[in-house]
């Protein structure tokens, strides 16, 4: 959550504002305090003392966020609003013109120039993979003896793609492609609201002026003012097969010797691929420049407008755009003010900025002391290329959009029509969408052209790890991102990494596959929201919840915000949303996927059908294993070691030759055989379902019970579900296998990749022998009439739901009530009982139950959260254990507070434990730091609470009240009475301050 305001200035150094964040770090999500600013930079009240008062410790509030994701952190952004403790001050978008524009009409043009650019890069990283790795692990054998270690330079593994989550090293370079694709139609879209009376500012992230400063001219030399390079982009690719020949040896008093490798020490294949590569390199002319903010100035310029530029850029180029060559000039830096303010004075036309100029100076549509009323000019932000930091895009989006304006900026984000850069795009406009008022007024919508659900998430994951399980040539080609050698563990973070790299596919495999995901993910997050499973957004449930009881399952700390409260559970009667299918309706459901057929018709067309794709696909895939090998063998008179026979002794040459050819030929057999044995386990488990699953069959739902006995069901199979226009209709998470179920669940489409939940249905269908469609019908009607209602009991968490949240599992959910109320809480699924999971005992904060502690009998023990037991010794003393591991048990035995209480201030390893003992004129002491400091609680009975007279509240059950009769009272001044309480409420509030 980053939160920022700007005061009637538009600046960010003034003015009160606050914000907090959540920052990931190795997987795990850290909350900071909020704070804040006078404008005389002074430190204000913190949030810390809001959450820091909730009944959890700092790992569960770890835990909570990062379960919780989205969802919670929506919940917890309105409770520190409403605590006052967070502040949001933003200029309102509302009326604000926002255009996401793709260049669809150089859709080919883009597409051709960045399939080209790929191509080479899979090249490099091809010709790495295979012929760099081996050198690298030869010279590392040798090196081993040495106490040596050789390795590829940091910065070239893979030709530059690395383990970044979101954009490696490759995909910088596509990143400035993408930037250099689009400059010379920014610069024409610039001139265009030119000629609209407007004031164009073109904003872009990185400048590549780096890249210029590095280059070299023919005699290895750094390049001068006034030299002639070559200023096609093609010179990036050539600098990327460079760059794989560098390696580090490391010696064995760790200092880093970096080398490169010279072709000529490499095999026959391997010089004729780097010269191969090379020559690609040098004869295509991408038609884009490694300098595309000189294009745009030089366009804008020759147009006859002025431009102002504000980077950190010391060297341009002047381009001869036809031959593709620049001469090197440098570049007068100009100060980011005079820069704004000359734009401002209509002194120049055109600003460009960059990082550098996303904060502190102001561009918006003003008066001043050169330009009257009628002489301003609507700004227009031409967004070139976009930050990654969305925190950053936001400051700068805010220098044309400020207090004072007279006119409304235009804000248009240009981007081409590759795929990877779609992606990017919609990502971004995901992020803005709550600032950008006015999307209806878009010209060209991104989602025209892909249409991609954000799938950066858990669920993302899942699905591109299944994606890529599934698609092992699209795997081999991204180089194996996940390493899941077999695992089918999801990767946290997988779809960050994924998606990534695909920029590195051709322009049609990166379109087939966001389509391929976004039916993955739009099919998983279906059964999810069937299922009740789906925890990504607070949703919205019109339940008109009427409160039967509530009580305290979670004691608060207590202080001055909602955070120390106390968490409820509250069992209401609430509407049943959703009702399962009338018997006719499944009927027709059914026939309808009959289609005039009988069941075992169906079956044998399904079977039929798979049969045969299945054969065609095996066959298509020895085909490709034939032909790979096939060229292995005939290359065998170039590999390296083959060539060292022939130079040597021909008759080894030869029968080194047939050996290779033996080897190769059983590779070959061993890779059919899997290929065969893999295809034989898929198609077992596909035929498998289509011989248990017949349409209409009888089956038994499982639903999850918390005491174990089973709550099954009725349910009716609809039939499978099959898009046979995709490009492998058969793979499992592709099929879907359609239910009806006669509960509020009413129906699931579950993927055949979901083993383990259709395993749950066969399991518990065992036994149930095959009936016709009209007896499963009648028993169908009278298991709905007896189960169907209109309204059920249910259980909603209230109050305090951050902490609450890491200890109950449920839905974050929106609900109204039968007041006409909207309220947020956690709702327990439709089958959880109050009983079996809370038994009736409440957390409570370890010092709050100092009573209980102190009273347990001699010789009788109490055991709290963090692994942490209380024994009561005769002597009234406590014996103190913890876990003696440094994990479990150090935030206890190491703590200075703590030790300063216990016998001889320090705690003893006996066995796995970790003891002290304690006088009991200490213990509340003790329970106080153990509470505020490391956040200890205790579970403890309603029996437990009252026998010591702990205050809790009660459970509070509704009433019904018979009124008495009416008498005649005296008339009341209902206003006098409210201004009094309202009175008596603030005089309340202020002795508590």
């Amino acid at each position: 959550i980053m939160d920022e305001s700007h005061n009637s200035s538009g600046s960010s150094n003034t003015g009160i504002f606050m914000q907090s964040v959540l920052a990931k770090t190795s997987g795990a999500v850290f909350l900071s305090a909020t704070f804040a600013k006078r404008p005389d930079n002074m430190p204000i009240y913190a949030m810390k003392t809001a959450i820091s008062e909730a009944n959890m410790s700092k790992e569960e509030l770890v835990d909570a966020i990062t379960k919780g994701g989205v969802a919670l952190q929506e919940v917890l952004a309105s409770q520190l609003v409403a605590e006052g403790q967070m502040i949001r001050r933003e200029r309102t978008y509302e009326g604000i013109e926002v255009n996401y524009i793709t260049l669809t009409g150089k859709a080919n043009e883009h597409k051709a120039i960045a399939d080209n650019i790929t191509n080479i890069v899979r090249d490099i990283i091809a010709f790495q993979s295979v012929h760099i790795n081996s050198r690298v692990s030869e010279l590392d054998e040798i090196a081993a003896a040495e106490g040596k270690e050789v390795d590829l330079r940091e910065g070239t593994n893979q030709g530059g793609v690395d383990n970044q989550p979101y954009f490696s090293k490759v995909f910088n370079v596509i990143n400035q492609m993408l930037f250099s694709i689009k400059a010379e139609t920014v610069a024409e879209k610039a001139i265009e609201r030119l000629k609209q009376g407007k004031k164009p500012l073109i904003a872009f992230a990185s400048t590549m002026g780096s890249f210029i400063e590095q280059m070299e001219d023919e005699n290895g030399l750094p390049v001068v003012v006034g030299d002639t390079v070559k200023a096609d982009f093609s010179i990036v690719l050539e600098k990327g097969l460079e760059g794989v020949m560098r390696y580090t040896e490391t010696l064995p008093n760790g200092e880093k010797d970096y080398k490169l490798f010279n072709v000529a020490e490499f095999s026959y294949e391997a010089q004729e691929e780097y010269a191969r590569i090379l020559d690609n390199i040098k004869r295509i002319s991408t038609g884009i420049t490694i300098s595309p903010i000189d294009v745009i100035v030089q366009k804008l310029e020759d147009a006859g407008y002025s431009v102002a530029e504000v980077t950190g850029r010391k060297l341009k180029l002047k381009l001869n755009l036809k031959s593709g060559m620049g001469v090197i000039n440098s570049r007068k830096k100009i100060n980011t003010n005079d820069a704004f303010r000359q734009f401002n004075n209509n002194e120049v036309d055109v600003l460009l900025i960059n990082q550098s100029g996303s904060t502190g100076a102001s561009a918006h549509a003003i008066v001043t002391d050169k330009v009257s009323e009628k002489e301003v000019r609507q700004r227009v932000m031409i967004v070139l290329q976009p930050e990654l930091d969305i925190n950053t895009e936001v400051q700068k989006r805010g220098r044309i959009n400020r207090t004072g304006q007279i006119l409304k900026p235009i804000y248009d984000y240009v981007n081409s029509a590759i795929p990877a850069e779609q992606r990017l795009m919609m990502m971004l406009q995901k992020k803005l969408k709550s600032l950008d008022a006015n999307t209806s007024s878009n010209q060209k919508q991104s989602n025209s052209i892909l249409d991609v659900p954000d799938f950066l998430n858990k669920y993302g994951d899942k699905v591109v790890v299944e994606y890529l399980e599934e698609s092992p040539e699209v795997n081999e080609l991204l180089g194996d991102p996940l390493k899941l050698g077999g695992s089918k563990e999801i990767k946290e973070g997988a779809a960050h990494k994924v998606s990534g790299r695909v920029a590195v596919l051709s322009t049609k495999m990166q379109e087939d596959f966001y389509k391929d995901i976004k039916d993955r993910y739009d099919t998983l997050v279906d059964y999810l929201k069937q299922s009740g499973d789906y925890d990504l957004e607070v949703e919205q449930l019109d339940l008109k919840a009427e409160t039967i009881s509530s009580s305290v399952i979670k004691v608060g700390k207590g202080g001055n915000s909602s955070f120390g409260k106390d968490s409820i559970l509250e069992k209401v009667n609430a509407n049943v949303l959703k009702k399962p299918f009338k018997a006719n309706e499944v009927k027709n459901l059914v026939q309808q996927t009959l289609a005039g057929k009988i069941q075992q018709e169906v079956k044998d067309d399904l079977v039929a059908e798979y049969e045969s794709f299945i054969a065609d696909k095996l066959q298509r895939s020895i085909n490709e294993i034939h032909d790979r090998y096939r060229s292995l063998i005939k290359n065998i008179p170039n590999e390296k070691k083959i060539i060292k026979f022939i130079g040597e002794n021909s008759d080894l040459a030869r029968q080194a030759i047939e050996d290779r050819k033996k080897e190769l030929s059983l590779a070959q057999d061993k890779r059919i055989s899997d290929e065969e044995k893999v295809t034989s386990n898929k198609k077992q488990y596909i035929n498998g379902l289509f011989y248990y699953f017949r349409v209409g069959k009888k089956l038994q739902y499982p639903v999850p019970s918390f005491d174990g006995t089973a709550q099954n069901q009725l349910a009716v199979f609809l039939g499978f579900q099959i898009d046979k226009k995709k490009p492998n209709p058969y793979s499992p998470s592709a099929i879907k296998l359609r239910f009806a179920i006669a509960s509020s669940q009413k129906y699931l489409a579950i993927p055949a990749s979901y083993i383990k939940d259709i395993n749950a249905i066969k399991g518990a269908s065992i036994g149930i022998g095959d009936l016709d469609l009209e007896s499963i019908l009648s028993e169908w009607t009278s298991s709905v009439e007896q189960n169907t209602k209109d309204r059920q009991i249910r259980y909603i968490v209230t109050g305090n739901i951050l902490q609450a949240f890491s200890d109950f599992n449920g839905k974050l959910v929106s609900y109204t009530t039968g007041k006409g109320e909207v309220k947020k809480g956690i709702l327990m699924s439709e089958h959880w009982s109050a009983d079996t999971q809370t038994k009736g005992r409440v957390i409570v904060p370890i010092a709050k139950a100092f009573k209980v502690v102190r009273s347990i009998s001699n010789g009788s023990a109490l055991y709290a959260s963090h692994n942490l037991a209380f024994f009561k010794l005769h002597d009234d003393t406590f014996r103190i254990a913890v876990p003696a591991s440094r994990k479990k048990g150090a935030d206890i035995y190491l703590n200075e507070d703590l030790l300063k209480l216990v016998k001889n201030n320090n705690f003893e390893k006996v066995g796995d434990q970790m003891t002290s003992y304690l006088e009991q004129s200490n213990l509340e002491k003790f329970l106080t730091v153990l509470q505020e400091k490391i956040g200890v609680t205790v579970s403890l009975t309603q029996s437990q609470i009252d026998a010591v007279g702990l205050t809790v509240m009660k459970v509070r059950k509704r009433v019904k009240i018979v009124p008495p009769p009416k008498e005649k009272k005296p008339e009341i001044d209902i206003r006098t009475i409210e201004l009094e309480a309202e009175a008596l409420e603030l005089e309340l509030e202020l002795l508590s301050f």
